[in-house]
C-alpha cells in the first residue's frame, strides 16, 4: 500500500484575511496540489485494477463492472451498499479488501476531481472580479470550507466611508 501524507489543516474550515491577488495565488497553488494528488491516486487505482485483472482467483470473486467510476446521476450511497457497514460514525467495508480499496480510491478520485473543478471556477471568478475593476490589492476576508474558498467579504481601503458593493455584468446569447 502507498502511504499518503496527510495534512490535517489542508482541508480545514477556517476564515482568513488577505488581498484578492493573494487569494488567486492560494487557489492556483491548491489546484496544482490537488492535480498532483489526483495523479497519485489515479496511478494507485490503476495498480489495484491491474492486480485484480491479473489475479484469476481474485478476478473470479470481483465483478470489475463494479469498479467503474460512478456517474453523478447513478452514484451509490455507501449507506445503501450491502458491503458497507456502519460502525460508530465510520463505514467499514465487509467485502474483499481489494474491492474495498478500489472503491475508496474511486471515491477519492471523484471527490478530488470535483474539488479541482470548483477551484478552477473560483479562480475564474476571482480573475473576472479583478478584470471588472475590483483591483487585485483589495482586502478581503475569506471563508474556507474543506479547504475551498466559498465566501468572500470585500473590505474597502476606507472602511469608515464604505459604499455598498454592486455587481454589474454583461452577457450575450449567441
Amino acid at each position: 500500500m502507498i502511504e499518503v501524507p496527510y495534512d490535517i489543516h489542508r482541508n480545514s474550515t477556517e476564515i482568513q484575511s488577505s488581498v484578492v491577488s493573494n487569494l488567486v495565488s492560494i487557489v492556483e497553488k491548491e489546484i496544482s496540489s490537488k492535480k498532483e494528488q489526483l495523479d497519485m491516486y489515479e496511478k494507485r487505482l490503476g495498480t489495484i485494477i491491474r492486480s485484480v485483472e491479473n489475479n484469476p482467483n481474485l478476478a473470479k470473486n470481483l465483478v470489475l463492472k463494479d469498479l467503474k467510476m460512478p456517474s453523478k446521476k447513478s452514484k451509490k450511497k455507501e449507506n445503501g451498499d450491502k458491503d458497507w457497514l456502519k460502525y460508530q460514525g465510520l463505514m467499514l467495508y465487509s467485502g474483499d479488501p481489494k474491492m474495498g480499496e478500489a472503491r475508496i480510491y474511486f471515491d477519492t478520485v471523484s471527490t478530488i476531481r470535483d474539488e479541482v473543478f470548483a477551484l478552477e471556477e473560483i479562480k475564474k471568478a476571482l480573475k473576472n472580479l479583478i478584470a471588472s475593476g475590483l483591483g487585485d490589492e483589495t482586502r478581503c476576508s475569506i471563508f474556507f470550507k474543506d479547504g475551498i474558498p466559498v465566501k468572500l467579504v470585500l473590505r474597502p481601503a476606507d472602511e469608515e466611508n464604505h459604499t455598498k458593493i454592486s455587481l454589474q455584468t454583461n452577457f450575450r446569447i449567441k
